[in-house]
């Protein structure tokens, strides 16, 4: 410590051999929700009259069922499935940018 100058913790790091921290590295990770998901839950949220992630959640599977009986909306099964199991918060991340 004294020679390199460096803290303890960072010294045991470096004689361990992990030079660099595995945490810092970037994560690539697989986008779950993609456009297909995005447009759907854009058309019901402007349908549910821009309401919350947390209350549009639970209104997410009766509204696909009334928009499809009445032919306002089509939707893959991959897409209606995404749509059942997304979070509230997904849900308002998703619509930030429309948001604004």
């Amino acid at each position: 410590m004294a020679l390199t100058g460096y803290h303890r913790k960072h010294a045991v790091r470096l004689l361990r051999g992990g030079g660099k921290d595995d945490r810092s590295a970037s994560r690539l990770r697989r986008r779950l929700y993609d456009d297909a998901v995005r447009e759907a839950l854009i058309l019901l949220w402007e349908a549910s009259d821009r309401i919350c992630g947390k209350r549009l959640k639970p209104l997410i599977p009766m509204l696909v069922a009334a928009m499809e009986r009445h032919g306002h909306l089509a939707l893959d099964p991959a897409v209606r499935e995404r749509l059942e199991v997304i979070s509230a918060a997904t849900i308002d991340r998703i619509l930030a940018p429309v948001r604004r």
